[in-house]
């Protein structure tokens, strides 16, 4: 019972993001999934005596269920970054996390492990001192009972959230591709500007009415935003931006869905509501985990992190404080993200529009300009039109 309880707060987090749905089919759905992930923790349970065996008992859990899922949402396992790579580090294959296919074939990423993920935790003072190679506390090889996890398990969910909006973000401006030639940048900004404004391409020199003011402007902001491309680190960028998620659908429902892909480049100008559930899916299972790790140290910390039991009480206390604070400074960072990436959203097409307005005033300016000296030529001439 007491295992159960931890459960009620994701029905909160949840909740909030699923009001497009139908709430009495999402509250039985999460009812559903709840009950059988517990179960599955619970049953697993009873024999864990390291960390590693605690992260393998949560992989297999959490993966063992097929998660939920509405035409306009999903939340599962099988489709987070997060638990593909915690799980993947503690020999899982490629065939334990089925629905994940391409991912497990490391199709779009370039870092996996917890060694190029700079999930590396070593004595630095005894490495110092005695000139030699301290153990890496976090090798997955090892028990890893020494792993400071709760430092660790929050820079996984952080990279992974830095990488989504670094991947995010681009598109927004209108990136679309990762080169950055004048006729690539050209195509992306006829691109944007059509998707917003019914169709009109402001690069497009063979349409009626120019923009070259915006059109350089507009350039300059996808050429710009296309760097933070480069700072990617854990995800191929080419291979992300060149698959067609055309080839499934991101409707949440269906078997070809994929979060990671339609959470990216899903919405154009509808929306950010799959970019959303992406971030929340990840949201979701890192909370879980930070859960469960908590539950599973208050009920027998001396056996899972092989200490005396004089040292129970402090180590726990430390672990789970730091595990806290660290999951409080990353939920608030986390929803200015989201509040930043909507206030852009919202913003920037909005911004190009004033700028094509400002253009339109220039332009009228400049034709009036033209009629304005023939006009007062007329009138100095109505107004003299009895002399001689």
């Amino acid at each position: 019972m007491r295992v159960l309880k931890f459960f009620i707060f994701f029905s909160v987090c949840i909740v909030a993001m699923a009001s497009f749905s139908k709430a009495e089919d999402f509250s039985a759905s999460f009812d559903t999934y709840m009950t059988k992930t517990n179960s599955a923790l619970k049953a697993g349970s009873a024999n864990i005596t390291s960390i590693k065996m605690l992260i393998k008992n949560y992989c297999s859990s959490v993966l063992a269920q097929q998660g939920f899922a509405d035409n306009t949402f999903a939340y599962s396992a099988q489709q987070s970054v997060f638990v593909f790579l915690l799980c993947h580090n503690v020999a899982w294959t490629s065939s334990d996390i089925a629905g994940f296919s391409s991912v497990n074939d490391g199709w779009f990423f370039k870092l996996l492990t917890f060694r190029e993920l700079g999930i590396v935790d070593r004595d630095i003072l005894n490495l110092y001192n005695s000139g030699r190679v301290m153990p890496d506390y976090c090798d997955p090889t090892r028990d890893m009972d020494q792993c400071n996890l709760s430092k660790y398990i929050s820079k996984l969910f952080t990279t992974i959230i830095n990488e989504y909006v670094n991947l995010k973000q681009p598109s927004l401006y209108g990136v679309t591709v990762a080169d950055k030639t004048d006729a690539d940048l050209e195509l992306q900004a006829n691109d944007f500007s059509s998707e917003y404004f019914s169709g009109l391409q402001i690069c497009d020199d063979s349409t009626q009415r120019l923009y070259p003011q915006t059109c350089r402007i507009m350039k300059g902001y996808i050429k710009h935003a296309g760097d933070l491309l480069a700072d990617v680190r854990v995800f191929d960028v080419p291979t992300v931006l060149d698959t067609d998620i055309t080839i499934g659908t991101c409707t949440a429902t269906d078997p070809a869905f994929n979060l990671f892909l339609c959470g990216l480049y899903g919405d154009k100008s509808n929306s950010l509501q799959r970019f959303l559930n992406l971030s929340y899916n990840e949201l979701f299972y890192y909370r879980l985990f930070i859960s469960y790790y908590t539950l599973m140290l208050k009920s027998n910390a001396s056996t899972i992190l092989n200490i005396p039991q004089t040292s129970v009480n402090n180590e726990l206390f430390t672990r789970i404080t730091t595990f806290n604070n660290e999951f409080t400074w990353d939920q608030e960072a986390f929803s200015l993200t989201l509040r930043m990436m909507r206030d852009l959203y919202a913003a920037f097409p909005l911004h190009i529009w004033f700028l094509m307005y400002q253009e339109d005033l220039e332009w009228v300016g400049q034709q009036l300009t033209k009629i304005v000296t023939p006009l007062y030529t007329l009138s100095s001439k109505l107004k003299n039109v009895q002399q001689p």
